[in-house]
């Protein structure tokens, strides 16, 4: 299968909100309710979905360990250690480790990830593919905005 290198901005955050929303269901599925629905997640969870829909885009035959690396590095960038406790407060998070080391039922949400975006791709209009796409400027401000 083909996979296109960007889709415009509307696009983009449709996917990310359905890879939100997926997740979201899929956590509901193992006892975590801690995700908000899209509407309601803060912008740097937002944001993080968004990037992680610019990543498997642009690079089409990721693996979900390649999404979770993507995902890793960019955590650590803005200054995420690990933590028993996801807290956006204090940075923490229980996903911040290798790949490897994660239970199944975590790395089933990058394979679910992975999945949505590739499925929404392929059902994107022809005229809304590009190439590629760089991360909308605005991304790179999130991190100031989160508590």
């Amino acid at each position: 299968m083909e996979y296109p290198a960007a889709a415009s901005l509307l696009y983009l955050v449709s996917i990310a909100a359905q890879c939100h929303e997926n997740n979201r269901d899929y956590c509901r599925s193992i006892g975590d309710d801690s995700q908000p629905p899209w509407c309601l997640a803060p912008a740097w969870q937002q944001t993080s979905a968004l990037e992680g829909v610019i990543h498997a885009i642009n690079n089409p035959y990721s693996t979900p360990e390649d999404s979770h690396r993507s995902w890793l590095e960019a955590k650590v960038m803005a200054g995420w250690v690990y933590g028993e406790v996801k807290d956006p407060a204090a940075k923490t998070h229980p996903c911040m480790l290798p790949y490897d080391q994660l239970p199944d039922e975590q790395r089933a949400k990058d394979r679910i990830f992975l999945d949505t975006v590739r499925k929404m791709v392929e059902n994107l209009p022809a005229t809304e593919l590009a190439e590629p796409v760089p991360p909308p400027a605005f991304l790179h401000h999130q991190e100031e905005r989160q508590p």
